[in-house]
């Protein structure tokens, strides 16, 4: 071969070697976008039944984040506490803590949460229309995989 037959043989060499690596690329990507379709589909999955078994259950299921604002509750436990979902959300809920055991919920949730341990306690809520009522909260930590705490659930 000449010079220039050898340089056109090495343009070609190249030119084949990207074209195989941009295939190899498509295809990872391709892969990468099924395992995460894959992973959104189980999580919708597991949310939904979640959220079945909590409407299932007669107790008072919720959801707060890592502070304790309440993300989200179950009807049973908004029956419970006299309120709908978008009157308990954040610290909403909160306000139905009858006044002479607000110091104590909050100091007892508070001790649970900075020592990262479940919550219980037995406490009088003060719904905005009927009778003071009683309840049993109990919490416990959820954490991620580094074991850092996302949130509450009870």
């Amino acid at each position: 071969l000449d010079d220039r037959q050898r340089q056109i043989l090495s343009h070609l060499a190249k030119a084949a070697a990207d074209l195989l690596e941009g295939r190899r690329a498509l295809h990872a990507e391709r892969r990468l976008r099924e395992e995460f379709a894959l992973a959104t589909r189980d999580l919708a999955v597991s949310e939904e039944r979640f959220r079945t078994l909590s409407e299932a259950s007669p107790l008072g299921v919720f959801a707060t984040d890592p502070h304790g604002l309440c993300l989200y509750n179950n009807s049973r436990w908004q029956e419970i506490y006299g309120l709908s979902l978008e009157e308990s959300l954040g610290d909403g809920w909160s306000s139905t803590i009858h006044p002479e055991d607000r110091e104590a919920v909050f100091s007892e949730w508070q001790r649970s949460a900075e020592a990262g341990q479940d919550f219980d306690m037995e406490f009088r809520i003060k719904r905005p229309a009927g009778p003071v009522r009683y309840v049993r909260a109990q919490s416990r930590p959820s954490r991620d995989q580094d074991g850092t705490i996302t949130g509450h659930i009870g």
